[in-house]
């Protein structure tokens, strides 16, 4: 089901501009993310993201630091001239939720957002993506993870991703 609050729309050009990639081009099919990381098929079709942990891999020449799996551009729907990032989290291989850690899902979201600064701004909420059929489990520990703001973080499964922005 679509988050029908959403007033965002992918946008291809928003991703592909941003000035990580001038550093490094990090841009990724987000289908082939999506499969690399454990998904069995995906709705997405040719649609790029920036891939966080390739851009950290090969920007960073100390120790790697966490970061969330990926990042797309976004305009609103109304509003054109009003852009944003959106970052996302694949844990498709996640089945209990017990892997979740507070601590560690907010240094991910904090080091993307150094990485990718605030210019366009990333949005809120942030979006982890786990198998349906273990979605309602995840969901429950992600909630406590972010002591129940759900505002914060959105757990959900890559079709409905896929109908919230595309």
């Amino acid at each position: 089901m679509a988050n029908s609050t959403n007033n965002w729309k992918y946008s291809d050009a928003i991703t592909k501009n941003h000035k990580i990639v001038s550093t490094y081009n990090c841009i990724e099919n987000i289908d082939k993310l999506c499969l690399t990381e454990g998904a069995r098929q995906t709705p997405f079709k040719n649609e790029v993201c920036l891939n966080l942990d390739a851009y950290e891999r090969k920007t960073n020449t100390n120790e790697l630091d966490c970061t969330m799996d990926f990042a797309f551009g976004v305009v609103d729907k109304i509003n054109t001239k009003t852009e944003g990032m959106i970052l996302v989290e694949l844990k498709l291989n996640c089945s209990t939720g017990n892997s979740l850690n507070a601590k560690n899902l907010n240094n991910k979201i904090k080091h993307s957002g150094q990485i990718l600064g605030n210019n366009p701004p990333i949005q809120k909420p942030y979006y982890f993506i786990f198998n349906k059929k273990h979605l309602s489990e995840c969901k429950n520990r992600l909630v406590r993870c972010f002591n129940g703001n759900i505002q914060k973080a959105i757990a959900t499964d890559i079709n409905n991703l896929h109908s919230i922005f595309f």
